[in-house]
């Protein structure tokens, strides 16, 4: 809706408005100041709710919410120890990430050296699979990236000597990954909610699979002993998704091992032993939209 057309609609609804009060008090006029108040204010008010509701739904901002299908995606955490010399670094390298050439540049660099740190931060099947064409492959990056959050919990962790148990807060940055372009995809092939639904817990099935060890056989091999045509679904248009979906696990995978990990290393420097990263891949997200 245009602002033209909607000012229209707005001017509409006042004129009505204006018709109905009119109304209002020609009936109430015989009446006392008290029970005249008493009587338009209930004979209006069914009125005014209704063209409020009107003008929310006209602005996009209607109040009534739908649960769309549970959609598999890749959750992570990273952990790293909280310290205000980190926090503001870490915050704008995740900014950052937001710019997927800045996500490119920084897994490209011009240095042999810098390239190499990159590819040590990778998961090591990941680098077995693309040792012969990672920095093709990593130029070829898609964006994955939509967001993060964080947060800081305390904790006491067993280090060994000298110092046996070391108690310290610790800042979480959670990345939630989903692959909307392939359930744009499926919405799209099929109309039907049962074929919707039994696509996308193929997906769902096929994302318990480690990322770094799925390849095109794997696709063969998970799909035997599946009747995708009783089911109803093309063949060769689920190859394709699942597929896709391999690709996309990819570069989550390089996003957040060689981007976010690496950052992260940067800033800490050689202050600290360990960073922990956690992967769910079971999770599914139910997204709640107006």
């Amino acid at each position: 809706m245009t602002k033209k057309e909607f000012l229209e609609h707005l001017y509409g609804l006042v004129d009505n408005f204006r018709h109905e009060l009119d109304q209002v008090v020609g009936e109430v006029s015989s009446l006392d100041f008290a029970e005249q108040a008493k009587l338009a204010i209930n004979k209006l008010k069914p009125s005014v709710v209704h063209s409020v509701e009107e003008v929310r739904s006209s602005l996009g901002l209607a109040d009534d919410y739908t649960a769309e299908q549970a959609e598999p995606g890749l959750l992570f955490e990273v952990f790293l120890p909280k310290k205000m010399s980190y926090q503001g670094r870490v915050y704008d390298a995740l900014k950052r990430g937001l710019t997927p050439q800045e996500v490119v540049a920084y897994l490209t660099p011009p240095t042999e050296t810098a390239r190499e740190r990159i590819e040590k931060l990778l998961p090591g099947k990941l680098r077995i699979k693309h040792q012969h064409d990672l920095i093709d492959r990593l130029k070829a990056i898609q964006p994955v990236y939509g967001g993060f959050s964080m947060y800081e919990v305390d904790g006491a962790f067993a280090m060994g000597s000298p110092e046996p148990i070391v108690e310290e807060r610790v800042q979480v940055i959670k990345l939630l990954f989903r692959p909307k372009h392939l359930y744009e995809l499926i919405g799209k092939e099929w109309s039907n909610q049962r074929q919707r639904y039994y696509v996308m817990n193929l997906l769902r099935e096929f994302g318990q699979l480690p990322v770094s060890l799925v390849d095109e056989s794997t696709v063969n091999v998970f799909l035997e002993g599946k009747d995708l045509r009783k089911a109803g679904v093309n063949e060769q248009v689920v190859r394709g998704i699942l597929k896709e979906k391999i690709a996309w696990g990819e570069d989550v995978l390089f996003f957040v091992f060689g981007y976010v990990v690496g950052n992260v290393t940067d800033i800490v420097g050689i202050n600290e032993q360990e960073i922990w990263v956690t992967s769910y891949r079971s999770t599914v997200v139910n997204v709640v939209h107006r």
